[in-house]
């Protein structure tokens, strides 16, 4: 059992480690090539299967793999301060939504707030919330985010 434990995180360990040069390349250069192999479905489908790996395993996987939550974290932060652009919303919120698998697993604290509300933003900026009319001066967005950061009335919303 000990073998297989090695050889798990060996495998985790060496995957993750392509997703995060990837991700450090893109980030470094800027280069369309490299920003587009980051904001990718074969990037997004790797980076979701490591965490389902993670948390599938939550305290119960062999301690050494639960030591691959952190970079996996920080690998998806990068991914997700690459895609900027409106457009890639969804893929901002897939990647939000595997770190909180990954959150929830190992029962550690992400925060995911700040990706998230940028998010809301950027749309709302771009009068893409749904609606024809353009986004006003952000004074709902910023109940919202008073309200998200302070724990107070859950049941505030977005206009």
């Amino acid at each position: 059992a000990d073998a297989d434990a090695d050889a798990a995180y060996r495998t985790a360990f060496l995957y993750v480690r392509q997703l995060a040069l990837k991700v450090r390349s893109a980030l470094a250069t800027r280069k369309d090539e490299d920003v587009a192999a980051v904001l990718s479905w074969k990037f997004l489908h790797a980076a979701r299967f490591w965490a389902a790996c993670l948390a599938r395993g939550g305290n119960a996987a062999p301690a050494r793999l639960g030591d691959l939550a952190f970079p996996l974290c920080q690998v998806l932060f990068g991914a997700v301060d690459l895609a900027r652009a409106p457009r890639h919303a969804p893929f901002r919120l897939h990647c939000v939504k595997a770190l909180h698998g990954v959150a929830a697993a190992t029962e550690v604290y992400v925060p995911t707030t700040r990706p998230l509300l940028a998010t809301l933003d950027e749309c709302a900026r771009r009068g893409k919330g749904g609606s024809d009319e353009a986004a006003d001066d952000g004074a709902d967005y910023e109940a919202f985010a008073h309200h998200v950061d302070c724990g107070e009335r859950r049941g505030a919303r977005l206009r």
